[in-house]
């Protein structure tokens, strides 16, 4: 994983899976390997950068994305590690509060699949 590497916001990946995901459908398809939530958390940020974060139900890690401001159709990778409960917890408040209850919905069942 390069973190100075752009990639096209369009199409999110997990970096370990490499399956490819349409950005515009990745929360709302049942199908989808992914789901992508802002991250109230992330590195410190002086450059105003975005923080979201990629949950892979596949291989079940959770990835921090940054979007430049100044450049919103491409994303860097930050991090990526395994996901807890706590993540998925903290995804599932934003959801909830956002008003998004499919990706709430998938989210429930994160650790069973």
């Amino acid at each position: 994983m390069n973190k100075n590497e752009q990639y096209n916001i369009k199409n999110l990946f997990c970096p370990k899976c490499n399956i490819l995901e349409d950005t515009a459908t990745v929360n709302t398809r049942e199908s989808s390997t992914l789901v992508i939530v802002k991250s109230n958390s992330g590195p410190l940020n002086f450059q105003g950068y975005e923080f979201y974060s990629i949950i892979c139900f596949k291989c079940k890690n959770i990835t921090l994305i940054a979007i430049d401001p100044k450049n919103e159709k491409f994303f860097r990778f930050v991090e990526i590690n395994k996901a807890t409960e706590l993540d998925i917890s903290t995804a599932k408040m934003i959801t909830r509060a956002l008003g998004d209850t499919k990706t709430n919905e998938r989210l429930d069942k994160f650790f069973d699949i």
